[in-house]
């Protein structure tokens, strides 16, 4: 498929190309490009307020909400602000969706020490969160934390995850 012009739209319209199978990789990058002026957007898809035209939240479909993760870890730290909605999202949602959260919380440079407790719990998880919590835990330098130490010393699927996905994958 060409690359669609997305120039002149708003990240609101680049919501309703999230759901586009054709168009969303074009509209979550589109929106990561556009910086501040679509954190608004992005914050709405993450906490339920944005809807479609029949009202019903784009955080109830999966792939919307998943660009909108995507989006956010794609902007890097101009997206600290989501910190409190990616954690939310990393400690609620359901596999693929809690990885991309927590991908999305190393990209952007988290700094909240519930976020440790967030991702130390989330090693304890399926296999591709569990190895985003130990690439965002490494990532940032918090392996040795008490809480992540906490975790690791309590729980033997803690303690597998981080030496199958530890230090090895870390720069990534």
């Amino acid at each position: 498929m060409e690359k669609p012009d997305l120039s002149a739209k708003t990240p609101e319209e680049l919501i309703t190309l999230f759901s586009d199978p054709a168009a969303r990789v074009f509209a979550t990058h589109r929106m990561a490009e556009m910086g501040a002026p679509a954190l608004v957007a992005i914050r709405s898809v993450l906490d339920g307020s944005a809807v479609n035209r029949f009202g019903h939240s784009y955080r109830s479909f999966g792939e919307v909400y998943r660009c909108a993760l995507i989006s956010a870890g794609l902007m890097g730290a101009q997206a600290i602000s989501l910190e409190p909605l990616l954690r939310d999202a990393a400690r609620h949602s359901t596999e693929i969706l809690s990885a991309e959260a927590i991908h999305a919380l190393r990209r952007i440079g988290w700094n909240d020490d519930e976020t440790v407790s967030v991702l130390a719990g989330a090693l304890d998880r399926d296999v591709d969160t569990a190895a985003e919590a130990v690439i965002a835990i490494e990532h940032a330098g918090k392996a040795d934390h008490p809480v992540v130490a906490n975790q690791l010393s309590s729980s033997p699927r803690a303690r597998e995850m981080m030496a199958r996905f530890g230090r090895k994958i870390a720069h990534v």
